[in-house]
């Protein structure tokens, strides 16, 4: 008995060193794994021969010269390098998930939180966010320093006297700590002068900047916005200071007026106007305490209790990143912009002229007759704000830039509800165990990369294995395949990407004891041309609208029509949008649309598939199309006379400055591969609102309605949509 109770007791001291043993292991782990987030560090490279220093120096610096040149397009595209798979809309940015900086920009930022679904949407809406991961943002860098390193060191025409060679393209990888990043790139190199020979095989440069910490703070403003609504609440109280019985002013969410009367009247143009001046004024104000340009602001002189006007003032314009104010970025400078050009989404009451509910009371007793005129809107308001965080020390002074876009959603006076879910922080440590190949034991997987449209196998495919949130390179293919084994993961995917083609995605069970063949198909862009044509919407009555079908037309030289095509994917699926810009349509005019010109109708990416078509047309008249004012006799009861006023108060002008929306459709259609492979050309037809072909006497500021039914015509004329192919 006392044997098996030391026995036991044995096994229990046994027991606990392991345990003391795996946990100082982890802690040591992790504390390397702080300091390697905290600092990244260079990896130690080959020793190479003094004469072949300046050769390392010279791909050196032509690394830090991409690395920095790859993360100012990643800053000022919201995270990506390149934009053109975003779906953006220039005249109505909240449609869409990125927004064109100013008119006729390249720059294109993506939102990193929007509503998805339909503006008219009040309940159960669709939220969603382009924030990429830190892993997207480090294989971006990778990427486009594998593409461009080439172009950087040219021939090495520098080195007289030299020859190289090489045995196989850049392959780099990027480590991102909290206060620097590192690009360390293997590009073996074979070096010869006279009878002397080298060889270099690596290289490492180190970029001095929190990339990290600006993504962190961006991603909790992101967070804070998603959860509380915290723009949605200020421009609410901004409306409520704006607002009073007054056309100057905005109108009243409630109030309460006694007279007899019209009352006061606005129409919607002029509050769309004073809302985009309120919110290019006072957006700017909002800031983050414990920043950099974090100011307590001053009442301004005059005020009878400064010390409250000051405590009021840098409270409603303060965005705590935390209650207890202990997280503080004074590196950092957080500015949030709103510009007029965007254009925010604005309904605020039925049609285009908001007044009171007018009622009369009488006391015949002793003749007196009260007036009561009652003022009740409900503000829908969409809107996008532009959120730049700098670091003004960064690159030796020159600074650096971040930007992305959140949208205001407003809906009845109250922030638009959404499921909350808390983002993640993702760190991304250069001690990761995932990459190491003495960790990759599983039987062998042989993948197989065919293209989509011919089925012949494809070389030189990047394949990358994807755990979690890390990834890891593991080869390209040759003759159509690569041989490799793979570290144990627990839902594990491969990802096979090529120049020209689009990414493809495909599980892989590390854990199998059997060797595996996965086979993978890229389906190559196909490019194409794209046209246009309009079926008219024209008025047939006093406020009947209907399709004229006697035909369609072609766009007149002075239209621009924007597509949208967003492709249906499975979760293992790439996303893929593309968009195209057609000026004048299919007949092209001598004087093109726009301000300056632009088209981009050819040479479109596509791909089969089911696809969401979202189509907007906008002519820029000349000469222009005028509504005019038209003098209005609002009846004021039986105790007042006739109010008399001008409906719009100035004629409302649309021309080259100012474009008259006029076309639109939007629904689903499914591009087959035959149908795409045997086309270059795609014809999509649109609803036109026909307002230009009234005569100006006829046009009222309600004909401005038929703009927001222009979807509810997309669905009852359907068939009229069909995109044509040949």
């Amino acid at each position: 008995m006392n044997n098996k109770r030391g026995q036991v007791t044995l096994f229990i001291v046994i027991g606990i060193i392991l345990l003391l043993a795996v946990g100082i292991t982890i802690y040591i782990y992790s504390v390397q794994e702080s300091r390697s987030i905290e600092q990244a560090e260079l990896p130690r490279l080959q020793t190479v021969p003094t004469e072949a220093e300046p050769i390392r120096q010279y791909v050196r610096s032509c690394i830090g010269q991409i690395a920095k040149e790859s993360l100012i397009k990643l800053g000022e595209h919201g995270g990506y390098i390149d934009t053109t798979g975003f779906a953006y809309n220039p005249f109505d940015p909240t449609d869409g998930n990125a927004v064109q900086f100013s008119k006729n920009s390249d720059l294109i930022i993506p939102y990193w939180w929007h509503m998805e679904s339909q503006n008219d949407c009040f309940s159960n809406c669709d939220f969603g966010s382009k924030r990429p991961t830190l892993n997207q943002i480090k294989k971006q860098l990778e990427t486009y320093m594998d593409q461009n390193l080439e172009n950087c060191l040219g021939t090495f025409r520098s080195f007289k006297g030299y020859t190289f060679s090489k045995t196989k393209p850049p392959e780099t990888k990027v480590t991102i700590g909290q206060k620097n990043i590192v690009f360390y790139v293997e590009y073996p190199l074979h070096v010869k002068k006279g009878t002397t020979t080298f060889e270099i095989s690596d290289y490492a440069a180190n970029i001095g900047l929190n990339l990290k910490e600006i993504y962190d703070v961006s991603t909790k403003l992101v967070e804070l916005q998603s959860q509380y609504g915290y723009l949605e609440k200020y421009t609410n109280q901004l409306i409520s200071v704006f607002s009073r019985l007054d056309a100057d002013a905005l109108p009243p969410i409630s109030e309460l007026d006694i007279g007899l009367g019209a009352g006061t009247i606005w129409t919607e143009p002029q509050i769309k106007e004073k809302l985009k001046g309120m919110l290019m004024s006072y957006i700017p104000l909002l800031q983050i305490p414990g920043t950099r340009n974090y100011k307590n602001r001053d009442a301004p002189v005059g005020i009878i209790d400064p010390d409250l006007h000051r405590t009021l003032y840098n409270r409603n314009t303060a965005v705590l990143l935390d209650e207890d104010l202990i997280e503080r970025h004074p590196n950092l400078a957080i500015n949030f912009n709103y510009l007029d050009w965007w254009t925010p989404y604005i309904d605020v009451c039925p049609g285009q002229v908001c007044q009171a509910e007018n009622a009369v009371s009488t006391m015949p007793m002793i003749g007196l007759v009260i007036g009561i005129q009652r003022y009740n809107f409900a503000y829908d308001l969409s809107f996008p704000t532009l959120i730049e965080v700098t670091n003004p020390d960064a690159f030796k002074g020159e600074g650096y830039t971040f930007r992305f876009f959140i949208e205001h959603n407003m809906r009845a006076n109250q922030p638009m509800k959404s499921d909350y879910q808390r983002m993640q922080m993702l760190d991304i440590s250069s001690n990761t165990m995932l990459c190491k190949k003495e960790h990759w034991n599983s039987k062998n997987f042989t993948i197989k990369v065919t293209n989509g449209k011919t089925q012949q196998l494809i070389d030189d495919v990047q394949l990358a294995f994807n755990c979690g949130q890390e990834s890891c390179n593991i080869g390209t293919t040759s003759n159509g395949e690569l041989v490799t084994q793979l570290p144990q993961c627990l839902g594990g995917m491969i990802l096979a990407e090529k120049n020209r083609y689009h990414p493809a995605n495909s599980l892989a069970d590390t854990a199998s004891s059997e060797e595996q063949t996965i086979m993978m198909t890229l389906e190559p862009y196909r490019l194409v041309d794209i046209n246009t044509m309009k079926w008219l919407i024209k008025k047939t009555g006093q406020n009947a609208w209907s399709l004229d079908e006697t035909g369609k037309a072609h766009p007149q030289r002075d239209e621009e029509t924007l597509i949208m095509l967003e492709r249906e994917t499975s979760d293992l699926e790439e996303p893929f949008m593309t968009s195209a810009q057609v000026c004048g349509g299919i007949i092209k005019a001598k004087i093109p649309c726009g301000d300056p010109p632009r088209d981009n109708s050819k040479n479109i990416k596509m791909l089969p598939g089911k696809y969401k078509i979202k189509i907007f047309n906008y002519r820029y008249p000349y000469p222009a199309v005028i509504i005019p004012k038209d003098l209005r006799v609002f009846d004021a009861g039986p105790y007042a006379d006739p109010k008399r006023i001008y409906i719009p108060a100035e004629d409302i002008v649309f021309d080259k400055k100012q474009p008259l929306p006029t076309g639109t459709a939007e629904f689903e259609w499914e591009l087959t591969k035959d149908m795409l492979d045997s086309s270059d050309t795609i014809t999509f037809n649109y609803l036109y609102f026909a307002l230009d072909k009234l005569p100006k006497s006829n046009r009222k500021i309600e004909d401005l309605e038929q703009i927001s039914k222009m979807q509810t015509y997309s669905t009852l004329y359907r068939n009229y949509l069909e995109p044509e192919l040949k």
